[in-house]
């Protein structure tokens, strides 16, 4: 009984001593515990939560953007994952089959979306050997859109980096490099996939006898005689080709660079190829809207001034083009519709190149903000109504909070631009029509600065549709945010 007695004891004392705190004891039991991977995950350095929602932007439909998550270890063991997806949204690249501990590795999710427009939904999944995230899931989304706008060119910031200007910003598709390639006769865009004449002064030289308006032989032309000689080109299959035309504006604006202080001298360059672009207006076939049987929209070459002219007394340059498909980009339709003088002419309303408008292209987010599924773009439902100098302006975009964003800024050329509809006669009533409010005739900067005279910023007339150049400190115009998906 003594001996039983004793065993007894001695079994409670020791349980009572591993009952008893122990800091060597509790010292292994950690190590033990902690002996584990543990998963952490982040996109851009934000950190991304199990069961969260992440936005991986806007796209063209049929093309692909990719964000690149990084996959962190802070456990003791290696950490082993893989990556599923769902959705329009692939994985493509796994992370390392073996991460160590304290090491990370990253994985890319990409998003192609598919047709019709609008917004993508689709799930992550990361499947380890984390016993607390073996399955780590959270929502991914993106917005298709019809097309992407492409960059304008202006790399520069004004006044420095850090401005939210356009040249700091730089928003839209990166221009391929090399961007154009030389043909014996003709330069090919790989940006829009478009094919211009390398000569940009036909009429000036090879076919200087052709030009007989205003004053013969100067390459100088009205507007139904530059229609006609592409007629003629085509008739004698100029560069073994019989499918040129009269460039629509945004075709001919696709060549100006916003960076280049003199863009007929950047596009005379033998990097880009083409010769005798002239430092003046040249045509496009589009028609100005408001009078369209007496005046068409014409470009300057040299600055990008874009402005209209009466088609029967005013002579200027001509750029025959052809092709549009096949680029980094595509280009959209200006909306013109109506053939002039009629069917067969050969001008926009009758040829209508380019990309139509979705279905439903506008569509209202209910928060003061409307999206726009033909660029992807989305922008406030009602601009303010008070007037700015162009700076004033940058920082009014940087503290809007419309919608509960805070990610506004002043569009770029290319992207106010793109909201204008050259086949109305006022684009502001047009809009007005998609849902927008509040939207005047009248001038509105924005982000791109002049490159010829940096003390000078571009704006749109939103009415009329003319892109000229005034002074950013010296006058008050309105302005129109945006932001990207």
């Amino acid at each position: 009984m003594k001996t039983r007695s004793k065993l007894l004891i001695s079994t409670a004392l020791v349980l009572a001593a591993f009952a008893c705190k122990n800091p060597v004891l509790d010292k292994v039991k950690a190590i033990a515990a902690s002996a584990n991977p543990a998963l952490s995950l982040a996109l851009g350095g934000t950190a991304v939560a199990s069961g969260g929602s992440y936005n991986l932007g806007s796209t063209a439909l049929a093309t692909t953007k990719s964000a690149t998550f990084t996959i962190s270890n802070s456990g003791k063991d290696s950490l082993a994952a893989s990556v599923t997806t769902s959705g329009n949204f692939g994985v493509a690249s796994q992370p390392s089959g073996s991460i160590a501990a304290g090491a990370s590795s990253s994985f890319v999710i990409s998003f192609t979306p598919t047709s019709p427009e609008g917004l993508k939904n689709g799930t992550v999944t990361v499947a380890s050997n984390d016993p607390n995230n073996k399955s780590f899931s959270f929502t991914v989304t993106g917005l298709g859109s019809t097309i992407m706008l492409a960059q304008t060119g202006q790399t520069t910031p004004y006044p420095t980096a850090g401005s939210k200007d356009d040249g700091d910003l730089h928003v839209g598709a990166t221009w391929p490099s090399p961007r154009f390639t030389t043909g014996t006769s003709s330069v090919t865009d790989s940006l829009t996939g478009l094919v211009w004449a390398k000569n940009a002064n036909l009429l000036g030289t090879s076919y200087a006898t052709r030009d007989t308006d205003d004053t013969p032989n100067d390459g100088l032309v009205y507007w139904q005689s530059a229609l006609n000689f592409v007629t003629y080109l085509n008739g004698i299959g100029y560069d073994t080709h019989s499918d040129w035309r009269l460039p629509n504006r945004d075709e001919l604006r696709s060549l100006i660079n916003y960076g280049q202080s003199g863009n007929d001298t950047w596009l005379n360059n033998s990097s880009q190829g083409f010769s005798n672009v002239q430092a003046y207006y040249y045509w496009t076939s589009t028609s100005y809207a408001p009078s369209s049987a007496g005046n068409a929209w014409c470009i300057n070459m040299a600055s990008g001034a874009t402005d209209f002219f009466a088609k029967a007394t005013i002579p200027m340059y001509v750029l025959p083009v052809r092709g549009g498909t096949g680029g980094t980009i595509r280009l959209a339709k200006t909306g013109q519709t109506t053939a002039l003088p009629s069917a067969g002419s050969g001008d926009d309303g009758d040829l209508q190149k380019g990309v139509a408008d979705p279905a439903s292209r506008f569509i209202d987010n209910g928060n003061g903000t409307i999206t726009d599924q033909l660029t992807g773009l989305i922008w406030e439902k009602t601009p303010s109504s008070s007037t700015y100098t162009w700076p004033q302006a940058l920082n009014a975009a940087s503290a809007s909070t419309t919608g509960t964003h805070g990610d506004w800024r002043v569009p770029n050329v290319n992207e106010l631009e793109s909201l204008l509809n050259a086949g109305q006669s006022n684009s502001t009533s047009f809009l007005a029509t998609k849902g927008f409010s509040g939207l005047a005739n009248a001038l509105y900067w924005t982000s791109t600065t002049d490159a010829s005279n940096t003390s000078n910023a571009w704006l749109i007339q939103m009415g009329d549709g003319s892109i000229s150049s005034l002074a950013k400190a010296g006058t008050l115009h309105l302005v129109f945010f945006v932001r990207s998906m």
